[in-house]
């Protein structure tokens, strides 16, 4: 089984009723950014923790703020979110 991170947001608006409340980054640069095992995600997420919500911040135009951050399994990305 393979991981990609997922970034929740929290929005500054509390009326937006959006679905979209959540990043998943696939990618870094042109990179894959894909691990075979949970905990190395979870490593790099806690190594990148900045610069990941940095990117899910500007994925949202400032509309709303990374509230909080996990791994989860690749082939479970379906819905919310985007893919960055």
């Amino acid at each position: 089984m393979k991981y990609v991170i997922l970034v929740f947001m929290a929005f500054i608006d509390p009326s937006y009723a959006g679905w979209d409340n959540s990043v998943y980054i696939t990618h870094e640069g042109d990179k894959p950014l894909v691990f075979t095992k949970e905990e190395e995600c979870f490593k790099y997420a806690e190594k990148n923790q900045n610069d990941l919500f940095r990117f899910a911040y500007s994925m949202f135009d400032g509309d709303a703020i990374p509230s909080a951050m996990t791994c989860v399994p690749e082939d479970k990305k379906a819905g919310p979110g985007m893919n960055a």
